[in-house]
């Protein structure tokens, strides 16, 4: 893929997920927290694509922050072409998009949207405390209690009507 191909399958698949696009990033409310993905240009021909999440309400498309401000942050990752030092094949987050075609990496964008974000607009909080291996593994060690404190003051929400639904 070109640039502009890497470029439009992000914003297609994006879009998809339900995302909007504001500015540079892309946002999806989820219940008292905010996702957003953004394309971080590498100096080689690369991105990196950020996943961050923000506690709070944000119901305005206008007010919504830019990525300094989240709360929690990952990278979406797909196999390396090369090989590491020890022969093996790895994960890598930079990813050099003429490298790969739109179906080798795909699969790899819509597992990590269908397994971390896509919860989040059902269960919220509640799905980040019980999956935060992923959420805070990028979380600085002395940052970890003040994101848990954050978390802790979102209303917890549950599906208890079984429709999809949420309830308070």
């Amino acid at each position: 893929m070109n640039t502009q191909e890497f470029k439009a399958f992000c914003h297609e698949l994006f879009l998809k997920y339900g995302f909007v696009k504001v500015k540079n990033m892309y946002y999806l409310n989820c219940h008292e927290l905010l996702c957003g993905i953004y394309l971080q240009r590498s100096i080689a021909a690369a991105y990196y694509v950020e996943l961050d999440f923000f506690i709070g309400d944000y119901n305005d498309k206008k007010s919504y922050p830019s990525m300094y401000f989240s709360d929690m942050h990952r990278r979406i990752a797909v196999p390396s072409k090369c090989q590491g030092c020890d022969g093996n094949y790895f994960m890598d987050a930079c990813i050099e998009y003429e490298l790969y075609t739109k179906e080798e990496i795909e699969p790899y964008f819509v597992d990590v949207l269908e397994q971390y974000v896509v919860p989040l607009k059902t269960q919220g909080k509640k799905y980040i405390m019980e999956n935060q291996d992923f959420y805070l593994k990028a979380v600085f060690k002395h940052q970890i209690e003040d994101v848990l404190k954050k978390l802790g003051q979102v209303t917890i929400r549950t599906d208890q009507s079984g429709d999809g639904s949420m309830v308070e």
